[in-house]
């Protein structure tokens, strides 16, 4: 018998081969290190543990993904997803609320969210014959070629790469931030996958085009549209399509107007985009554009220089004061309809430019013109240029009145019974009681008037004869018809002193620009406003001017017979005064010149019918505070309100009527009781010489006028009648600045 047949003897053999043979106890449930295998073949699994160990491991895998997947849900949108610059809009040319010039933005994201019906069937094609050909039949969103193409490039220390859908891109937009970490990516992942499930294509479409950038600081497909070729989404070629589509993985190394190697590289993906709509059968081979689209050049940015920056600043206050947040403002894609007239605005530089090309330092421009039918603002003059300095020398800066406050006074009066043909003295100096005004009132340049009616002494603009009215009237009534007519109550040097009839109160130009715009609409009272429209993006919070409570309504603050007067009495100072520039405007024009003790401040205000305009000018002091005298400019030794204010005005309503009927104001009521007072008061030792003046009265001992320039952009010739405008008395004493107006 041999010797391994013997059971016990095998065993004893086998235990001397291998030790471990002999082990006893329970049967292993993982043979490993293998059992009866010697050297290395013991640490080699078997194919059965290999299988089943992977076996297990895919399972752990899906099972992990599987929970990863159900905790990942889908966030809410980005904050900033949706940020849209509010777009402010210049006034409509043809009469509609909703213009559709921009004259600027608010934020630093150019995005115009549109929905799917606005963007064309081929601005699709196109994208997704750039960006993911199997956007329309990938049902899961990711695409796994693309996942480890990307993971085997990062792995090898390449840059992060995406490997990604047109799904998984929206996600990453729409959804996540922007770093660029592998936890990103997972994420991105996970919810592509439960958008594709959850959301339709349309859907992922419509937001993706939305929220992408697309270069030259754009982002979604209307702001490219508009940035690239001049046209909204909708209005795309398919070679325009073809364009954007391209460029949207490199828009930054695709613009056309950068070099060569841009515009190649942007021909080369328009090609490419071509070639792939062809082979989806979204594009016929004999519909394909031929040539590459014309690109536009990149718009400069929202410049604020010039007039706009003033502009844009007065749509942000009104926005503001209107309860719209700053993060609505900037973010919130506003659209905001202005009242400005594009148009005008540009009259005014121009007017300015005209006459005051170079104007000496320091010296301010200032125009604000209120349309008399609704009060809204249609122009301003904001100052030469708001990069160099943002105050609006409109809206924010005050200058002293002057005479253009004496219409207050008249219409004070004729609203208390007294006529315009009541007349007073014009004798200069005048002496009232110190108890009523402790000083001396001159007119301008000293000069000494008969007996004046009050359209006489509007016209020539007689400090004394305003006084001597004002007394009789009473100068808070006057006071009170300023602030009626639409002069703010808390307007600064605004007091019940006497001498308030000669423009002590320092007053904005829209200011004066409105309150004239009373006189011109028969006493109905029309706040002045900037804004039309607001439309918000969902529609709910929009405002129409008019429609809030929070609206000023219009009133009749003064009786149409007693403007019909005053109206009267301000067309002399064009018709045979110190405005007679104004007559070159071709139509019924009635205004007030002023100019400021010491020539600190020049006017005109003046209007027709249907416009009123406000021109201003003065000399700021050292740094920015106070003001100073104006100096002498061109032809004037001495700045009026008949010099560069009245020349500057005329020329811009050139352009504001243009166009317009010429409407005639009513004719004077003649209300009230003629008053004659005979001169009581203190004068001079020499006793006027002047008779009773009579509508072409020109004042006796009439200084030498200084010379006229020529003016070679002036189309309608200067009047040849003479005009009250003078140099003043180079010896003339003057008052300190609050002694109010100087008379012209």
């Amino acid at each position: 018998m041999a010797v391994t047949s013997h059971p016990e003897l095998g065993r004893a053999i086998r235990h001397l081969r291998d030790p471990e043979s002999l082990q006893v106890g329970p049967k292993r449930l993982i043979d490993y290190p293998r059992a009866g295998r010697r050297g290395i073949r013991r640490w080699i699994p078997s194919w059965k543990l290999a299988l089943g160990a992977s076996a297990l491991g895919f399972a752990g895998i899906v099972m992990g993904l599987m929970v990863a997947y159900a905790k990942t849900p889908i966030p809410t949108a980005n904050s900033n997803v949706k940020d849209q610059k509010t777009v402010v809009y210049w006034a409509s040319d043809n009469g509609k609320t909703r213009g559709t010039q921009e004259l600027g933005r608010f934020g630093d994201v150019d995005r115009r969210i549109v929905t799917g019906k606005a963007i064309p069937q081929v601005v699709k094609d196109a994208v997704v014959a750039a960006e993911d050909r199997s956007f329309y039949t990938n049902k899961s969103g990711i695409s796994p070629t693309g996942i480890l193409r990307a993971a085997w490039t990062n792995a090898r220390g390449g840059s992060l790469q995406g490997g990604s859908t047109i799904t998984q891109q929206y996600v990453k937009n729409y959804f996540l931030e922007s770093d660029r970490t592998m936890s990103r990516k997972a994420k991105e992942f996970f919810i592509s996958v439960k958008v594709a499930r959850e959301a339709s294509k349309d859907e992922i479409m419509e937001n993706y085009l939305n929220t992408i950038y697309w270069g030259r600081n754009t982002y979604g497909i209307e702001a490219a549209a508009r940035a690239y070729f001049g046209r909204s989404a909708k209005d795309l070629t398919p070679s325009q399509a073809a364009f954007l589509a391209g460029i949207i993985n490199g828009p930054e190394l695709s613009d056309p107007h950068d070099g060569d190697d841009e515009r190649e590289r942007a021909e080369i993906r328009w090609n490419y985009v071509l070639d792939g709509m062809e082979k989806m059968g979204t594009l016929a081979p004999e519909d394909r554009p031929a040539k590459f689209p014309k690109v536009i050049k990149q718009r400069p940015g929202n410049s604020l220089s010039g007039q706009t920056g003033y502009l844009m600043r007065m749509v942000e206050k009104e926005l503001l004061a209107r309860g719209y947040s700053p993060e609505e403002i900037k973010t919130g894609g506003l659209k905001v309809y202005t009242t400005f007239d594009k148009k005008l605005v540009q009259a005014g530089v121009e007017a300015v430019k005209t006459f005051l090309p170079d104007p000496p330092d320091r010296v301010q421009v200032a125009m604000a013109s209120i349309d008399v039918e609704t009060g809204a603002v249609k122009a301003i003059y904001g100052g030469h240029d708001y990069i160099k300095r943002s105050r609006n020398a409109a809206t924010e800066d005050t200058a002293m009145a002057g005479s253009t406050f004496k219409p207050f006074c008249l219409v004070a009066a004729l609203d208390n019974g007294i006529s315009l043909k009541s007349r007073f003295s014009g004798a200069s100096p005048l002496y009232l009681p110190k108890s009523d005004y402790p000083k001396p009132v001159r007119n301008f340049g000293n000069h000494p008037y008969g007996f004046l009616d009050l359209p006489a002494a509007t016209a020539n603009s007689v400090n004394t004869v305003y006084m001597q009215l004002n007394r009789e009237v009473g100068p808070k009534k006057t006071r009170e018809a300023a602030v009626k007519a639409g002069i703010p109550s808390d307007t600064s040097g605004f007091n019940d002193g006497l001498g308030n009839v000669l423009g002590s109160a320092d007053v904005r130009p829209i200011d004066m620009a409105s309150a004239y715009a009373t006189f011109a609409g028969q006493g109905v009272r029309r706040e002045h406003y900037i804004i039309e429209v607001v439309d918000t993006p969902d529609k709910k919070n929009s405002y129409v001017h008019g429609r809030s409570t929070d609206d000023a309504k219009e009133k009749q603050a003064f009786e149409r017979d007693v403007m019909a007067d005053t109206v009267y009495a301000m067309q002399q100072v064009v018709t045979r005064g110190s405005g007679g520039y104004a007559r070159s405007l071709g139509r019924p024009v009635a205004g007030k010149t002023g100019t400021s003790q010491e020539s600190q401040s020049a006017w005109f205000v003046g209007f027709t019918p249907q416009v009123s305009t406000a021109v201003a000018m003065y000399r700021l002091g050292k740094n920015d505070k106070g003001q100073d005298v104006l100096p002498p400019m061109g032809p004037y030794r001495t700045i009026t309100g008949s010099s560069y204010p009245v020349r500057i005005w005329t020329e811009y309503m050139q352009k504001a009527v243009e166009g317009m009927p010429i409407e005639q104001f009513p004719e004077p009521a003649w209300v009230g009781v003629p008053q004659n007072p005979m001169p009581t008061l203190t004068t001079t030792q020499q006793t006027p010489t002047t008779t009773l003046p009579t509508w072409t009265l020109t004042p006796t001992g009439r200084p030498t006028e200084t010379g006229r320039p020529t003016w070679p952009t002036q189309t309608t010739a200067e009047p040849t009648t003479t005009t009250t405008e003078r140099t003043p008395d180079p010896t003339q004493t003057t008052t300190t600045r609050r002694g109010g107006g100087g008379g012209d």
